[in-house]
């Protein structure tokens, strides 16, 4: 077992734990709204500088088009750090909050698939953070790779739109589905482990998922989805630096909800 950290206010424990739900937000609305660019802005490069012979034209369009794709990302982020001052600071209310520990194993009995590289329309998968270069690479020249194939497969030159319909169709959801598994190397210390929900259609496959819903977050409307947690997988809540709560009234407010977790207090001197 190995056990990932959800870091936020009070606010937010008391829904998460009384609700055994997590908010998975929508990965344009996340604190950094360009690290889903980061990944795709490195696969414009390397398609810009291969040579697809007479389907390069066709492979402009399907930059333009996957660029513009309507698939939606939801994420929630956990750190494999229960107890990261930087961490506090940015997602606890300033270490006014906990780290929800949860037994990752409990996550993954849930999820289907172990995140290939063609995933189907929808899917959710927990995914470590990947902050090396070499690894963004990889899975660009496979991306790459993968297109260049498909060409060959489908060399009648005459029919190029037809090719431009097969890549987009074939290619926009790997995209997306390595996208947001990639970071630049400077959040290395965050630890990052990621549930990741995609969806581009209507169409919801898991009973653990609510429908798209809606709140205010940071001046705007955003969407978000529901995941509903078995509340065996919370192990461990972690208080935080400036954190309040009292354990008894932590180990009542548990009980009450029929959840049994570890309980420690947070090792940063900060105040």
């Amino acid at each position: 077992m190995n056990t990932i950290y959800h870091y936020t206010d009070l606010n937010g424990f008391l829904n998460i734990i009384k609700n055994k739900k997590l908010w998975l937000s929508d990965a344009r609305n996340l604190n950094d709204s360009h690290e889903l660019d980061w990944f795709n802005n490195k696969l414009d490069k390397k398609i810009e500088n291969t040579n697809f012979g007479p389907f390069n034209d066709v492979m402009d369009k399907f930059r333009d088009e996957y660029k513009d794709h309507k698939t939606k990302q939801y994420i929630c982020s956990f750190s494999k750090e229960a107890d990261l001052l930087s961490q506090w600071r940015a997602y606890s209310e300033d270490g006014s909050g906990v780290s929800i520990g949860f037994n990752d194993n409990a996550f993954v009995d849930l999820l289907e698939g172990n995140d290939p590289l063609f995933a189907p329309k929808t899917s959710i998968r927990l995914k470590d953070v990947d902050y090396e270069e070499s690894a963004v690479n990889i899975q660009i020249s496979k991306i790459v790779e993968s297109v260049k194939s498909l060409f060959i497969e489908l060399e009648d030159k005459k029919h190029k739109e037809t090719i431009g319909k097969a890549i987009l169709h074939a290619f926009t959801l790997p995209i997306f589905n390595q996208s947001s598994c990639f970071k630049n190397s400077a959040f290395k210390e965050e630890n990052e482990v990621r549930l990741i929900y995609m969806q581009c259609d209507d169409l919801n496959q898991f009973e653990y998922i609510s429908d798209v819903d809606f709140r205010v977050s940071a001046g705007t409307i955003t969407s978000y989805v529901d995941f509903t947690f078995p509340k065996e997988s919370v192990v461990e809540i972690v208080l935080g630096p400036k954190c309040k709560m009292s354990e008894s009234d932590l180990e009542l407010f548990l009980r009450s909800n029929k959840i049994k977790a570890k309980i420690r207090t947070s090792t940063a001197s900060y105040r």
